[in-house]
């Protein structure tokens, strides 16, 4: 991978924050058009349950982080770094964990009084980034354990 398009590929993964914006305009315009409201009626409950979400899938990061030291044997793991692919991924690695220490945070402010409401909103659509920078790691690791394991198939063999 040239340069550039590692830069360029490195701003791509911050726009998977706009995820989450995107699909609260596309509910607000439900709500507005459809006469169709979302309303949680306990949202205290909902964001328990988020922030359990939220800490949960930082024990996944840092599990799929120990799974590369071990995929370091491997000529298409030293192939993939050599391109520039790890920089990539791991700009998005560590957005992820940004966001997911955001929602924390929206989660921890929804029990405070003053900005219940909006912190709540902000928690909904950080989970929703949450969500999707997660589906998007978790193809990359599914796609390099098929490597692997094609890797370790054709060492068998020899």
């Amino acid at each position: 991978m040239r340069r550039n398009e590692q830069k360029y590929l490195t701003r791509l993964m911050w726009l998977t924050m706009l995820f989450g914006p995107f699909i609260w305009s596309i509910f607000a315009l439900i709500e507005h058009f459809f006469d169709f409201s979302f309303v949680f009626q306990y949202p205290r409950t909902l964001t328990t349950i988020i922030a359990g979400f939220s800490f949960t899938m930082l024990g996944f990061l840092a599990a799929i982080a120990t799974y590369f030291f071990s995929l370091q044997k491997y000529r298409f793991f030293k192939r993939w770094v050599s391109d520039g692919n790890s920089k990539v991924f791991f700009s998005l690695f560590y957005i992820a964990i940004t966001c997911l220490f955001m929602t924390f945070l929206f989660c921890l402010l929804v029990f405070s009084k003053a900005a219940m409401w909006i912190s709540f909103k902000l928690m909904l659509i950080s989970v929703l980034n949450n969500v999707f920078q997660l589906f998007l790691i978790s193809m990359l690791i599914v796609n390099m354990v098929g490597h692997s394991n094609r890797e370790g198939d054709n060492q068998s063999e020899d």
